[in-house]
């Protein structure tokens, strides 16, 4: 579903079945933001963001989870995702993340 409501939005997407090959796939190319599920089989969004910032990657992530409530974005950004959206993702909700997070210049001054 995610990946139809990105494209409808106009974006390509890259798949991938796990935080494992999320984090592979971080490493070979550049991407403008990271749509990541909490819940994933071998690496778990969660700690495959850590390792995401742990390697200095400084994309945005925004997680996806179904059990997201406004009072765990805290916890959320302490690991270093910058937002969170809920399932099932609506698509105001989607275009509303990728707009505040894909386009926010992260760092400013850097040459």
């Amino acid at each position: 579903l995610a990946k139809a409501l990105l494209q409808k939005l106009g974006h390509n997407v890259t798949v991938v079945e796990n935080g494992e090959l999320a984090l592979k796939q971080l490493q070979s190319a550049k991407y403008d933001l990271v749509l990541m599920d909490v819940q994933m089989p071998v690496l778990d969004g969660i700690e495959a963001t850590k390792e995401i910032r742990s390697r200095g990657l400084d994309c945005p992530v925004v997680g996806l989870t179904a059990s997201f409530q406004r009072s765990e974005l805290p916890f959320y950004k302490q690991i270093g995702m910058d937002d969170c959206v809920s399932k099932p993702i609506l698509l105001k909700d989607l275009r509303n993340k990728i707009s505040e997070h894909a386009s926010k210049d992260r760092n400013p001054g850097a040459a």
